[in-house]
């Protein structure tokens, strides 16, 4: 594990993590989860930055990477995106005049038509996904 400017070099260990070699995660909360995903034994596999979603923004198509993707041993799969408390909660007070929120709409939607479950993961549910799924 490597800091290098605003990235955290990742190397997964568990081989849960099919197509990233070296995850590059733009934050500690990003690599506090993947780290977690490596480790908690209901995670079968895991992605970072693997599925990419359209969404609208201030009259202009834009595309949206999710943080993660993620299959559990129930077959429940999961589109989890990383924020810090602060932005959450700046996203959900501004609603459509907030790109994240657009974003956390299309990813819902994207989740509802492709099978997945999707949640916005702060500093504090890092902790309860950790005791959830391990």
């Amino acid at each position: 594990m490597q800091y290098a400017g605003k990235k955290y070099d990742y190397v997964p260990t568990a081989g849960k993590c099919k197509f990233t070699k070296i995850a590059h995660l733009k934050s500690s909360y990003e690599l506090a989860l993947a780290i977690m995903l490596d480790k908690a034994k209901h995670v079968i596999e895991w992605e970072y930055e693997y599925i990419k979603i359209g969404y609208n923004y201030a009259g202009k198509h834009h595309h949206y990477v999710m943080d993660f993707n993620i299959l559990l041993d129930n077959g429940q799969k999961y589109l989890l995106e990383v924020k810090p408390m602060t932005m959450y909660i700046t996203a959900l007070q501004a609603r459509t005049a907030d790109m994240n929120y657009c974003k956390w709409q299309a990813a819902k939607n994207f989740a509802t038509n492709h099978n997945y479950n999707f949640k916005v993961i702060t500093e504090r549910g890092l902790q309860q996904l950790g005791r959830a799924w391990t």
